[in-house]
């Protein structure tokens, strides 16, 4: 376990430092400095006792064919140095997968690292309400640092900011409010990120516990609600709802089933009684919604590409590359069919289907300390399915960190129930 504090820590910290120089140069550092710390994971794992209990599994053999497919595909990109770029992260990333697996010996040490998951959410959360209360000008103020704007006059940069610049058009809803974005370059993609962890804490919260235990829980778990429905991310909600139907049909404790059933009550009646949230969420459904035709014809176009490469795609991050009013394709599974092609495509649909296999497995464990852990991956991964058809996330640095560290901590109680089971 000392092995992985390390990762944890940096987990809480790399992600959190404030975000005004985030942006420029700040971004790639973060990335990078994750990436490498993962990759000298690698260097720290004992591997003697990796070797003696090493045996493949359908999630280990997909991640691995996802990253050979990858290092085919960067042969194809545009601009192979940058393509490069992913190929060494999701290597230091396989990493922090297998460290994280061998490295987790019992419940106790997952809770551990589960804790300080929940405390980057947590940090993550507090900075994401405080941005929902802000004006847009000081948001911008704070996240440029160039010194022209920094010094440019308020008429002046309201009138930027009416007409979209600097990327205005995600960070505000119809009504001008701020979306929260943490310290995230993309709404949709905080989302996701809040998506891996929300889940996480339900059926924790609602288990047979001490009433302070319970009210802590439910604070956290109140307070990371409150943040996701400020991002405006209508995937995220559809995904939030779909998680928690799943964890409540599967889950085995009458006590638990009850209160995830409350959780998706209170929840829903959120969305569909304030106004602001209503309006929002049923305009998935509107089809002259200008979001949603943007989006169908971005899906056009990617399913083009992807028939005129069909095998490889263009390379790996080559979708957009050098074209600044390029938009993402908006669904996860599109993107990485067209740079990776339908190899990629099949890879990554076989990492979800080995970690809804793993968390099953816990979820319906005959131990049941498995249970909160089972139910909690499930919801995550039910969540990343949904939110992945309406965004492009799955290879930002921040929340592939988080998803290969639960994937890893699926793996290693995996292996610690099989154990006791036999």
């Amino acid at each position: 376990m000392m092995l992985f504090l390390p990762v944890a820590i940096i987990q809480i910290i790399v992600f959190l430092i404030p975000f005004p120089f985030y942006f420029n140069i700040y971004r790639n550092l973060t990335s990078s400095l994750a990436a490498v710390l993962a990759g000298v994971a690698l260097f720290l794992l004992p591997f003697n006792k990796a070797k003696k209990t090493f045996k493949p599994e359908l999630l280990d053999y997909a991640i691995i064919a996802f990253i050979v497919i990858m290092a085919f595909s960067v042969l194809k990109a545009q601009n192979m140095s940058h393509s490069l770029k992913y190929l060494v992260k999701w290597s230091f990333f396989l990493s922090l997968y297998f460290l994280v697996k061998y490295s987790v010996k019992s419940t106790g040490e997952a809770h551990k690292v589960l804790k300080a998951i929940i405390a980057s959410g947590i940090l993550l959360s507090l900075l994401g309400l405080w941005q929902h209360f802000q004006t847009p000008e000081t948001i911008f103020r704070l996240a440029h640092t160039k010194i022209a704007d920094l010094l440019m006059d308020a008429d002046t940069l309201h009138e930027r900011l009416k007409v979209g610049q600097w990327g205005v058009n995600w960070l505000l809803v119809e009504n001008k409010a701020v979306r929260s974005f943490g310290t995230f370059t993309d709404v949709i993609t905080f989302a996701a990120y809040l998506g891996l962890i929300i889940p996480l804490i339900i059926p924790f919260t609602f288990k047979k516990q001490k009433a302070a235990k319970l009210c802590i829980r439910a604070g956290v778990l109140l307070l990371m609600m409150a943040c996701l429905l400020f991002t405006y991310v209508r995937g995220a909600w559809l995904g939030c709802l779909a998680a928690i139907i799943v964890m409540m049909a599967v889950s085995r404790d009458k006590y638990t089933r009850y209160g995830i059933g409350l959780v998706l009550v209170l929840t829903a009646l959120t969305i569909f009684s304030i106004p602001d949230f209503r309006i929002r969420f049923l305009s998935i459904i509107n089809t002259g919604y200008s979001t949603n035709t943007t989006r169908v014809d971005l899906w056009g176009k990617a399913l083009s590409d992807i028939q005129s490469q069909p095998l490889l795609g263009i390379g790996i991050a080559s979708h957009g590359y050098g074209d600044p009013g390029a938009i993402p394709v908006h669904n996860n599974f599109l993107q990485i069919a067209v740079e990776t092609g339908l190899l990629g495509l099949s890879a990554l649909i076989l990492i979800c289907i080995g970690a809804v296999k793993k968390a099953w497995t816990l979820a319906v464990a005959a131990e049941p300390e498995y249970h909160p852990f089972g139910l909690g991956l499930l919801g995550g991964i039910t969540w990343f399915i949904v939110i992945s058809s309406f965004g492009t996330f799955f290879l930002d640095d921040k929340f592939t960190f988080l998803f290969m560290m639960l994937l890893g901590l699926a793996a290693a109680m995996e292996l610690r129930c099989g154990k006791q089971e036999s």
